[in-house]
């Protein structure tokens, strides 16, 4: 009664899971093989998606390099967009959208090719704003809408100086950044020019701000008084060595 009873069962399972039918007939070893084969196709599944994904991130990665000097920008920019003393600009960044506001936003942004230590000198809202930096007061004067020219001059003891300079144009909601390594300000402004070349909406904005900031250049520059003492020293030993030609 009972072997009959448990065979009731099983045929009542089979009819509503053939699955079972097979597992009965496999025996206990041959199901796990194929619980094996399966676990093994599923892994091998997981293994190409986490590729797949993998290769999608790499190629985002390096579809959004926005250096200037690592890809060719497809935003438009370049280092020429800026200028100062009629020479381009060592690197430029974007397009960003964004706000630029602080130090913290230009270190996270730029530290891995242009260095850390930038401090924020000045937001140039219109054209006459100032900044103060290692006992230097610097003075940003800028006209135009789309594109124009900016000057920048100093005080401070001595002069000229040397110093490097992220600038950022702002326009409309996004900005980009510009590179100037050891630009040399001086106490009369030196002119350069400057152009948004990146769109909004297939449109260029007009410019909003230009945003400045600085850390002391690598560069040394010679004080005048240097130059001058080393232009009189010249002129003494060329007197000397005529003379010593003469006797």
């Amino acid at each position: 009664m009972l072997t009959f009873f448990r065979q009731s069962i099983r045929e009542k399972a089979r009819k509503r899971h053939p699955e079972f039918g097979i597992i009965m007939n496999l025996g206990f070893a041959g199901a796990i093989s194929i619980m094996k084969a399966w676990q093994s196709v599923l892994s091998t599944a997981a293994i190409s998606s986490a590729a797949l994904v993998s290769t999608a991130a790499f190629n985002n990665a390096d579809a959004t390099t926005l250096f200037c000097s690592d890809a060719e920008q497809t935003d438009g920019i370049s280092v020429s967009d800026m200028a100062y003393d009629s020479a381009d600009a060592n690197d430029c960044y974007g397009v960003v959208v964004d706000n630029v506001n602080d130090q913290t936003d230009v270190d996270a942004i730029v530290s891995t090719k242009w260095g850390t230590g930038w401090t924020h000198l000045i937001q140039g809202d219109s054209s006459g704003e100032t900044g103060e930096l290692n006992g230097y007061t610097f003075t940003l004067d800028w006209d135009g809408s789309d594109d124009g020219t900016w000057s920048l001059s100093a005080t401070g003891t001595p002069l000229p100086a040397a110093f490097d300079f992220v600038a950022a144009l702002k326009g409309s909601n996004r900005y980009a950044l510009w590179l100037f390594e050891d630009l040399v300000v001086n106490t009369d402004p030196t002119d350069g020019t400057w152009e948004i070349a990146y769109t909004k909406n297939g449109n260029i904005p007009d410019l909003s701000h230009i945003t400045l900031f600085a850390r002391t250049g690598s560069v040394q520059v010679p004080e005048p008084t240097m130059l001058g003492l080393l232009g009189l020293g010249l002129l003494g030993l060329g007197v000397a060595a005529r003379r010593r030609r003469r006797g």
